[in-house]
């Protein structure tokens, strides 16, 4: 029985907003795993400075540390954990004849990993400080706040409904696609609402 799945691991390609060239320091370390046509992003609990990562072994270089002072052999260690994880969620599911959703694995890796001591902030948790900091530091409007907000109470009223668990790494193009239909069907968005709010998510 061929079972098709891949496991790669990579650090995330974001660019800093105030100058737009791509952020190099202490970026997440993030497992990508592709398996039917599926994608799951998931981030590994450790971050490396991107002159300390080696993309052709998708590992962290030799005797280098992270801020955290955490050092390649622990990273790495993990990494090797994590991959071998999750491809015996993916292959014992299909043992027993299972197509796991994105969500099912996420969870088994998770629990098998015993993931709790990096999860610290729920995704809602951290939106809400952003709101509550940057309105502060920023001297934002009330409107600025109140479209904020309003998307705040968007996206629980459709993780509610749709029974859409939002973390970071379940933020993908399935979750866009739900997310633009709940407002169009559910919220009565025009089109032009529901790019506003997905602008205003995403950035």
């Amino acid at each position: 029985m061929k079972i098709k799945s891949n496991v790669k691991f990579r650090i995330e390609q974001r660019k800093n907003k105030e100058t737009g060239k791509p952020i190099t320091e202490n970026v997440p370390i993030i497992l990508d795993f592709t398996y039917e046509g599926r994608r799951l992003l998931h981030y590994t609990g450790y971050r490396i400075d991107a002159e300390k990562w080696d993309e052709a072994t998708q590992s962290v270089k030799r005797n280098s540390f992270n801020k955290a002072g955490d050092g390649a052999s622990t990273i790495n260690n993990h990494l090797v954990e994590l991959r071998a994880t999750i491809t015996r969620v993916y292959q014992e599911a299909k043992i027993m004849n299972k197509r796991p959703s994105i969500q099912y694995v996420r969870d088994q890796l998770k629990k098998r990993i015993n993931e709790e001591e990096y999860i610290q902030k729920s995704f809602f948790d951290v939106f809400n400080e952003f709101i509550e900091t940057e309105s502060k530091k920023n001297n934002w409007t009330k409107g600025t706040i109140t479209k904020l907000t309003t998307n705040y109470r968007h996206l629980q009223d459709f993780q509610k409904r749709n029974h859409f668990r939002i973390e970071f790494d379940s933020i993908d193009d399935n979750f866009f696609l739900q997310y633009v239909d709940f407002q169009r069907d559910v919220l009565g968005h025009r089109n032009t609402t529901i790019k506003k709010n997905l602008y205003i998510f995403k950035h």
